[in-house]
């Protein structure tokens, strides 16, 4: 019984939020009707795009790359930025730029209003009026599907229109969600500037005299016991593997620092597991994470989980390695590692997809192309 709710009564907690709020959001657009409020796109050049984050989500790679992948596909007068300070009220913050600017779009993140429970429902619930009454289409950016609460925010902001953004497969976890408008896996939104900056980097990239496998990124359960054991195998094995990790929490490693440790590496290895925390369902499915993009075109060899849908953009054992447990990462490793031609060519291949990828614009067609008449273009 205790499974039955946990797998499958608590993980639809959004759909009941979702069910409460649409008839009061379908009353809020007929009193925008009525009254003739202004709307928020139409064919004039001049509306915007709002992306929003907070003080610390504006630090990094992920916003800035956001940021810069819009400017590129909208033009940059129609992108604005929005910097949520903590002192001041978010929903105050979000009124105050959509008055000021003509806006027909909203990029929602729910990690960055309040944290706490009651609180952020409320607010998600005010910004959804909001929104709706100025018939601005958002886009959320949930990057963590599996967290119960942040799933709510978004079901409530995205009740009435809009998409929901998510680095799993929609087609595995669209039954916990109260809507069809999920577009899973997506891509990393990096930027076509980001791959020039590195094109000099790849330029200078060193030769190692022995090669070695890294990992980057932030620590978590089950991921640092999974990273614990493959460090372990590799050396067991003769082989170089350094773990180059960070608490969550604790401060990022500057963004340059950051790239050049996946340049000058010859594996870069990765899992796709999510963190282990109270508050998230179906947290088993592993999701798309940023890595697989930024690892490929930084040209070096990917050796990741198979994520599900990651076919749509790349191939194992084409454009990066995938390995099924511990032990088989371990092997994979150690294979590569002796064989400098086979990792260069398939790290080359994945290197020309995520580049082309990128290049495409993939990660803002794939919602454009969603949104149909409510489109960005």
């Amino acid at each position: 019984m205790r499974d039955f709710f946990r797998n499958s009564i608590f993980p639809r907690v959004p759909h009941l939020a979702w069910l409460i709020l649409v008839p009061w959001l379908l009353a809020v657009a007929f009193v925008r009707s009525v009254r003739r409020f202004p709307r928020g796109r139409g064919e004039n050049s001049g509306y915007s795009i709002v992306i929003e984050a907070g003080t610390r989500g504006w630090e990094s790679i992920e916003f800035n790359e956001l940021y810069r992948s819009a400017k590129e596909y909208f033009g940059c007068e129609r992108v604005v930025r929005l910097v949520v300070r903590q002192e001041v009220d978010y929903v105050g913050q979000v009124k105050g730029i959509l008055d000021a600017n003509p806006v027909s779009h909203y990029v929602y993140d729910p990690r960055t209003g309040s944290q706490e429970w009651v609180k952020a429902l409320w607010q998600s619930m005010q910004v959804a009026t909001y929104l709706s009454y100025r018939n601005i289409v958002p886009i959320v950016l949930l990057t963590d599907f599996s967290l119960r609460r942040w799933r709510v925010q978004s079901a409530i902001v995205s009740a009435i229109k809009g998409v929901v953004v998510i680095f799993m497969a929609a087609r595995i976890v669209s039954p916990i969600f109260p809507h069809r408008r999920l577009i899973g896996p997506c891509l990393m939104p990096l930027s076509v500037q980001m791959l020039e900056d590195l094109a000099q980097s790849l330029k200078k990239r060193p030769e190692n005299s022995v090669p070695r496998a890294v990992f980057v990124g932030s620590l978590y359960e089950p991921r640092a016991s999974t990273l614990a054991a493959i460090e372990a195998g590799v050396r067991a094995g003769g082989g170089i593997f350094e773990c180059i990790g960070r608490q969550i929490g604790t401060a990022r490693k500057p963004d340059r620092e950051y790239w050049t440790r996946l340049i000058e590496a010859d594996i870069v290895f990765t899992t796709a597991s999510q963190m282990q925390q109270r508050g998230t369902d179906w947290s088993f499915i592993p999701h798309l994470v940023y890595r697989y993009l930024e690892v490929l075109v930084s040209g070096s060899l990917l050796i990741a989980e198979d994520v599900p849908s990651v076919r749509r953009f790349f191939t194992p054992g084409i454009h990066f390695i995938s390995f099924e447990s511990i032990d088989d990462g371990v092997d994979k490793i150690l294979f590569y590692l002796k064989n400098h031609e086979l990792r260069k060519r398939i790290a080359n291949n994945g290197k020309c997809q995520a580049v082309a990828l990128v290049r495409s614009r993939t990660f803002w067609l794939m919602i454009d192309s969603f949104l149909g008449k409510d489109s960005l273009h």
